[in-house]
C-alpha cells in the first residue's frame, strides 16, 4: 500500500482530471493519504487489517528523496495513535543505478527497523511506452544495479518486483542468479496491460 502527502509527493500536483495509467483515472488519487485515511476505509471493508506494508510511492520533493520517505514512514510507524502503529513494514526505493550512491542509502534505511526491503520499478512495456516507469529495458544486466542487488541480499532484504508479464521470462533468470533473495512481484505483473 502507499501513503503520501501533497507535501513529499510533488507529482501529485501534476494530476488532473485527464490523467490515466493504462486506462486508470489517478484523479482520485491526489489526496492526502496516510494512515488515518487508510484506517477509515478499512472501517468501512469487511476485512480485519492488523498490519500493513507500504511501498515506497515515488517521493519526489527536491529536500525529501528515499531515505527521507522511509524515516517519515519509520515516524508514522513509531507514533501513529490512530493508524495503530502503520505501516509496520517499509519497502522504500534505492537508487540502484549507482551503487555508491545505493549503498549509502541502503544502509541508511537498515537503521530503521521497520524497513523490510527494496523496490526499484524496473516496469519497461517492450511496446507501450507510456506505460514505461524506466526508458531503459536492460537493468538485470547493468553492473551497478547487479552490485546494489548484491547488497541488498548481503543485508538480507527483500526485492519488490515492478515488472510487465514480457519481462518475466528475464526476471525469473535473474532471481535464479540471485537465489537467497526474496523477490515479490507486485502489481501481478500488470496482467490487465495488453498490446490490444
Amino acid at each position: 500500500m502507499h501513503f503520501w502527502s501533497f507535501r513529499t509527493h510533488c507529482w501529485l500536483h501534476d494530476i488532473t482530471d485527464e490523467t490515466e495509467i493504462a486506462g486508470l483515472k489517478f484523479k482520485p488519487l491526489a489526496i492526502d493519504y496516510g494512515p488515518a485515511e487508510f484506517q477509515a476505509e478499512a472501517e468501512d471493508s469487511e476485512f480485519d487489517i492488523v498490519a500493513c506494508v507500504h511501498i515506497e510511492a515515488s517521493a519526489d520533493h527536491p529536500d525529501f528523496n528515499a531515505v527521507g520517505e522511509a524515516r517519515w514512514l519509520q515516524a508514522m510507524g513509531d507514533m501513529s495513535p490512530v493508524g495503530k502503529g502503520m505501516p509496520q513494514a517499509i519497502v522504500p526505493f534505492a537508487p540502484m543505478g549507482n551503487f555508491a550512491l545505493a549503498e549509502t542509502v541502503l544502509r541508511e534505511h537498515c537503521s530503521l527497523p521497520n524497513v523490510k526491503g527494496i523496490r526499484f520499478n524496473l516496469d519497461h512495456h517492450p511496446t507501450r511506452e507510456e506505460l514505461r516507469q524506466t526508458p531503459r529495458d536492460d537493468w538485470f544486466a547493468d553492473a551497478e544495479w547487479r552490485r546494489s542487488l548484491a547488497l541488498i541480499d548481503e543485508l538480507g532484504l527483500s526485492f519488490d518486483l515492478q515488472i510487465h508479464i514480457p519481462q518475466m521470462a528475464a526476471a525469473a533468470e535473474l532471481a535464479a542468479q540471485f537465489p537467497n533473495v526474496q523477490f515479490l512481484l507486485n502489481h501481478a505483473g500488470f496482467p490487465y496491460v495488453t498490446d490490444d
